[in-house]
Order: structure tokens, then C-alpha cells, then sequence
């Protein structure tokens, strides 16, 4: 959805700066364009919407994160609790090995959490992609270039800042996740080892 739209508005804003440009050098070939409020205003609102694209490519890095975590950790867990119960039994790896069955039910343990983040960090979805196309349409006719560019702009700098707190957020819970798939990884390892061991 947020590429769609930003699509949409890079193609609108495109044609409205070439739309200027030729009228620009139609009424005046022999002059240069000016660098005035045109300039900074395009400078504003390109780097305002490279911000909120930015956030937007992080957020879609999060959840293929998350993604990839979860299905390593319902990878490793069943594999070993298999390799643990197959020598053995299921009533043999909890009664022979305590400590390998504390490990086992630790990483069992981690692998909840893990899931449990993992749905969490999907949970923040209510990502703001302003401008609204609705918006978009009702303010475009009779604008100027410099005033469009600075509603843009505008638009831009609000949906980033009301994204930002749910952003830290999402990077904190998928830092829970990876977390909690590393110690499902090192439980389970150690469950592994014990028997081994001794």
C-alpha cells in the first residue's frame, strides 16, 4: 500500500514539476530558473519523502526479520526434541537427563516468547502513509508548485513523526524475538549436549 501510494504521488509531483519546467522555458527560453522558494521547497519536500521511505523499507525489514526468526526457531525445536525422544523415548530423555530436559523445556519456553513477539511485531499496522489520496485530490487544483510542494512536504514530516514511536517499538520487539530465538538455539544445544556429555 505505502509504495502504491508513494508511486502515485511521486508521479503526480513529477508531472507538476515538468509541467512547470515548461511552461518556465516557454515563457522565457533565455533566462535561467530561479532558485528561489521553488528550489528549497522541492529540496524540503524530496527529503522529507525519502525520510518517510526509509522508515517504511525498515518497517518491511522488521517483519521479514521476524519472519525468518520464526521459522528457524519452529525448525530447530521439533528436530531436536525428535533427535532427544528417537534414542530414546519421551519418558526416557525427561527421566534419564535432567538437565537435558530442563533444556529442552527452556527452549520450549523460548520458542513461546518467540512466538508471542512474533506476533506483536506484526500487531503495529497502522502505518501513516499520508498524504491521503482523498486529501491529495482536494487540495491539488489552483495550488502553486511552491505551495504543493511545501504540503508534501508537510504531509511527509507528520506521517514520519507519528510512525516513529510505533517504530521504536517494532524494532524493540524484533529484537525480542531474536533474542528469544537465541536462547532457544543455545537451551536446545545444551539439551543436545547433556547426554552426550555424560
Amino acid at each position: 500500500m505505502i509504495d502504491g501510494l508513494k508511486i502515485l504521488i511521486e508521479r503526480r509531483v513529477k508531472k507538476m514539476l515538468a509541467e512547470m519546467d515548461r511552461d518556465d522555458d516557454s515563457r522565457r527560453s533565455g533566462e535561467t530558473r530561479a532558485s528561489g522558494p521553488t528550489s528549497a521547497e522541492r529540496l524540503y519536500c524530496d527529503v522529507a519523502m525519502k525520510r518517510l521511505q526509509e522508515q517504511a523499507e525498515l518497517v518491511r525489514a522488521f517483519d521479514t526479520k521476524a519472519t525468518t526468526l520464526l521459522t528457524i526457531g519452529s525448525t530447530i525445536l521439533p528436530i531436536t526434541a525428535s533427535l532427544l525422544i528417537s534414542g530414546q523415548g519421551a519418558r526416557g530423555v525427561l527421566t534419564a537427563h535432567h538437565y537435558s530436559a530442563a533444556a529442552l523445556i527452556a527452549g520450549a519456553g523460548c520458542y513461546v516468547v518467540l512466538i508471542i513477539g512474533f506476533f506483536m511485531v506484526f500487531n503495529f499496522g497502522d502505518w501513516d502513509t499520508r498524504p491521503e489520496l482523498r486529501q491529495w485530490q482536494e487540495i491539488t487544483p489552483g495550488q502553486s508548485e511552491e505551495a504543493m510542494l511545501r504540503w508534501l512536504g508537510d504531509a511527509y514530516v507528520e506521517a514520519y513523526e507519528r510512525n516513529s514511536e510505533d517504530f521504536v517499538k517494532k524494532a524493540r520487539l524484533a529484537g525480542v524475538v531474536a533474542t528469544a530465538l537465541a536462547f532457544e538455539a543455545l537451551a536446545l544445544t545444551v539439551a543436545v549436549l547433556v547426554p552426550i556429555i555424560f
